[in-house]
């Protein structure tokens, strides 16, 4: 029955990602970009925490469509995320890749993971919220330039997380008591949603909005 729920949720956004892909010439590389690190940074997630105490949709879905599926959705919503900030570049003089700032952001959130969630015992979503707040701070510190287009990004993911479920939500009703393990969590629902999904989607906006831009070393 959920074989390929996962697949749907990402088909539901790609009208979105289409949308600000052939409409925005100017993100088409940062949409790719991001959507690339999100997708493949998921992946460890998912398996060393997240499927362990936050969900488990491994219970109806092998873990290679798991894989697959994750990787798609990943890819999207992370193109969606950065596309915002596709215009601070006009100002820019010449930019160039620093492999610093593109690997901080992964050190920060892993960090967080080991720290918050194998050592002091928190559930890893809210780990993973810690470390997306601990860089979304770090990020604005250094840019400060970024604050409100960063906290406009993490709006417009969580308005788009909300009109995503809801969607799913009337093609699988009862996904959220099949996936989730809310016994781990607080239980709280926001339209049918958890709450947590809600708070995850607000901090991933604020973090991962800006950060193709962070990547970015002006001279």
């Amino acid at each position: 029955m959920y074989n390929y729920a996962y697949l749907t949720g990402a088909l539901i956004i790609l009208p979105v990602w289409l949308i600000l892909f052939f409409f925005g010439a100017k993100g088409r590389k940062g949409m790719i970009s991001v959507g690339l690190y999100v997708a493949f940074l998921a992946i460890p997630l998912e398996f060393i925490w997240f499927l362990k105490d936050y969900w488990y949709p491994l219970k109806y879905v092998s873990a290679s469509m798991f894989v697959s599926q994750e990787l798609i959705f990943g890819f999207f919503v992370g193109g969606i995320v950065s596309v915002i900030f596709s215009d601070k570049n006009n100002k820019k003089s010449k930019e160039n890749f620093n492999v610093i700032r593109f690997l901080i952001p992964l050190g920060v959130l892993f960090s967080s993971m080991i720290v918050f969630s194998n050592l002091i015992g928190f559930n890893s979503i809210y780990a993973c919220d810690i470390g997306f707040a601990i860089t979304a701070c770090m990020i604005l510190y250094l840019e400060p330039d970024l604050i409100k287009k960063s906290f406009i990004s993490g709006f417009l993911m969580v308005a788009t997380s909300v009109i995503g479920y809801l969607i799913l939500l009337t093609i699988y009703p009862n996904i959220v008591r099949d996936w989730w393990l809310l016994r781990n969590i607080s239980g709280i629902l926001a339209f049918g949603i958890p709450i947590e999904e809600i708070l995850f989607f607000l901090l991933f906006g604020l973090s991962f909005g800006p950060i193709y831009n962070f990547w970015q070393e002006t001279q």
